[in-house]
């Protein structure tokens, strides 16, 4: 099992569905809004790539994102209406849940294949992949996703199902209306409990399940292995919270042994400088007469002996470097294809750090982060759950 190449399946409850959530996820923006959300840094919409996102119909095929002429929201809201949904009072403290929303992905490089196969993707903002063809793996990927929620849903609850493939990794926004059945009169009504359990004991139980079940009908047809299970080796599940702190302890550490690296080879950088500069005053003294020929033979040898040395070692640190930096760069990528942009405020500040980490210090990572809305009891599901 490569154990880099998983799954990844995120699943919030929904109070509400707002327009804007519905806009971004549907990409009901014109060029002018698409531009102000790029000029935020942590935001990475590809306008060359937009046309090649797409959704799954409620017919189960394949169509042109946003192709539906009802809104999301507005779809939601007559799906609710049917099932006779009522919220409570405006001014109550405490709302039902009236939605799931899901996101499905998985290792950033394997989703990119199925996306693009062997075609060059440029990633850095602003790039144009107006080449990029779209390949048909990763419409079959979202059929199967697809077909999977609506055996564990009914095809009738799934609102939306948008598949993008204009940002860093391809990744899915499903929008559920979690349905069951009143014990006295059997009637259909909007249930949570029903699909997610009645208790955090029961909702971890159905979790785990699904991360298998998502495995076992879907994700091993495409080599995306179900993370690691956590029963039996003494490890709790982390929390939003403790997810990020734990994300933040990581990055600092990479970026701690990025920054040693750098430091090193400059040392060595203005070592084998130092040695050159005194190499050429050697054979300087040598061309003035100042030292015999035998004595700058002796030191030519050493100093050629030293650059060499100082040569070896700046090789294999530079080396090293390239492999901390990318380590680094995984810890991003992997990361927000994981969650991509559902918990917006938490991850936009917490990739504005990680995307600067080779250039700034990560110190108030973990202040930043945990002082910023983290409210939602959500589950975050990069492995296991």
């Amino acid at each position: 099992m490569n154990i880099d190449i998983k799954q990844a399946m995120h699943v919030e409850a929904g109070k509400s569905f707002g327009t804007a959530e519905a806009n971004e996820n549907e990409r009901r923006w014109n060029d002018d809004k698409i531009d102000r959300k790029n000029q935020d840094p942590t935001n990475h919409y590809d306008k060359t790539r937009m046309k090649l996102n797409f959704e799954i119909g409620p017919d189960g095929k394949v169509h042109p994102l946003g192709y539906q002429e009802k809104s999301l929201e507005v779809r939601l809201q007559e799906r609710l209406s049917e099932l006779c949904w009522k919220p409570f009072k405006p001014d109550s403290k405490i709302q039902p849940n009236c939605c799931a929303k899901f996101i499905f992905g998985g290792n950033h490089d394997r989703t990119l294949e199925m996306a693009f196969g062997t075609q060059t993707v440029n990633l850095d903002k602003g790039a144009d992949n107006s080449h990029l063809q779209r390949c048909p793996e990763i419409e079959q990927w979202a059929k199967d996703v697809y077909d999977w929620c609506a055996r564990r849903y009914g095809q009738e609850n799934i609102i939306g199902f948008q598949v993008h493939l204009d940002e860093s990794s391809p990744h899915i926004h499903a929008l559920i209306v979690p349905v069951g059945q009143r014990a006295k009169s059997g009637r259909e009504c909007v249930m949570w409990s029903a699909k997610f359990g009645k208790s955090r004991y029961e909702y971890g139980h159905i979790l785990r399940e699904m991360h298998t079940s998502l495995y076992e009908e879907v994700g091993s047809k495409y080599g995306l292995e179900r993370g690691d299970s956590i029963e039996g080796r003494n490890v709790n599940h982390l929390s939003k919270r403790d997810y990020i702190r734990k994300l933040s302890k990581d990055a600092k550490q990479a970026e701690k042994a990025v920054k040693g690296l750098q430091t090193m080879t400059r040392r060595l950088e203005a070592q084998i400088f130092r040695s050159q500069s005194q190499l050429e005053e050697i054979e300087k003294s040598l061309v003035s007469g100042k030292i015999a020929l035998q004595e700058y033979e002796i030191q030519k040898t050493r100093m050629q002996k030293q650059i060499s040395e100082y040569q070896s070692k700046l090789e294999d640190k530079a080396c090293k470097l390239q492999e901390k930096e990318q380590e680094l760069e995984r810890q991003r990528v992997d990361f927000f294809s994981a969650a991509s942009h559902e918990l917006k405020t938490p991850l936009t500040i917490l990739k504005g750090h990680l995307m600067g980490s080779r250039h700034g210090s990560l110190a108030n990572l973990r202040y930043s982060v945990l002082t910023n809305g983290l409210r939602s009891r959500t589950c975050l599901s990069p492995t296991d759950s």
